[in-house]
């Protein structure tokens, strides 16, 4: 398959990850509706339920942008201005572009493990969250959350069209609950703060989960 191509967008901003979703929207006005890669709805209010090639999100506290091939010619003309001036709620903020870097990335399974780290990592929805709940065990639910994993990492190479032909291997190695839920079109969702390693070589800053998009579930490699 082709390489993947990933740019990331990176501002000066400080960005609380309560606040990516009016930094997503603040975006997409800047931008326009009419590019659908910006939000991932397609016409009218019809939602797309592919990988986001497009996530906003906060990495190292300050305000970032994450396109993924497609995605990328979305956010090109952000390239073209080295500030932006938003409204964040009812804030008017200066954003100063740091740095915008494009890298390919190879997807690939691998023999040496991987460790990884996800913040604010969103595993379940209204059907599973039942059924994690009910587990009494930390170990069943740890187990639970690693095959949910398993599932998003599946997803996210669908979303770049890899089709992985050997298992993941995935195991958590730390395991947070966050105190703060997270609200999603009305409902709220438990989210994590987890370290893991895998089989599987995965690229820094992509999102995986629930509402990678508006900024959860950030991928950051551990050395």
């Amino acid at each position: 398959m082709d390489e993947t191509k990933i740019l990331t967008i990176l501002y000066d901003a400080p960005l609380a990850i309560a606040n990516v979703t009016k930094f997503r929207g603040a975006i997409i006005n800047a931008l326009g509706r009419d590019e659908t890669q910006l939000h991932n709805h397609g016409d009218g209010s019809s939602v797309n339920y592919r990988y986001p090639s497009v996530q906003y999100k906060t990495i190292d506290g300050k305000a970032a942008i994450v396109a993924i091939n497609e995605g990328i010619d979305a956010v090109a003309s952000l390239l073209e201005h080295a500030r932006l001036d938003l409204r964040i709620g009812r804030e008017q903020v200066s954003f100063r572009m740091t740095s915008a870097t494009t890298k390919l990335y190879q997807p690939q399974l691998v023999e040496d493990a991987q460790f990884y780290h996800l913040t604010n990592y969103v595993p379940l929805n209204s059907e599973n969250y039942a059924t994690y709940r009910n587990f009494i065990a930390l170990t069943d639910k740890i187990n639970f959350i690693e095959d949910i994993l398993v599932g998003n990492m599946i997803s996210f190479f669908k979303g770049i069209n890899y089709h992985c032909e050997q298992q993941i291997q995935c195991a958590i190695t730390e395991f947070a609950p966050l105190a703060q839920n997270v609200v999603s079109k009305g409902v709220e969702f438990s989210a994590f703060d987890i370290s893991f390693v895998c089989n599987a070589l995965l690229p820094e800053h992509v999102g995986l989960g629930k509402s990678v998009a508006k900024g959860h579930g950030v991928l950051s490699k551990i050395s």
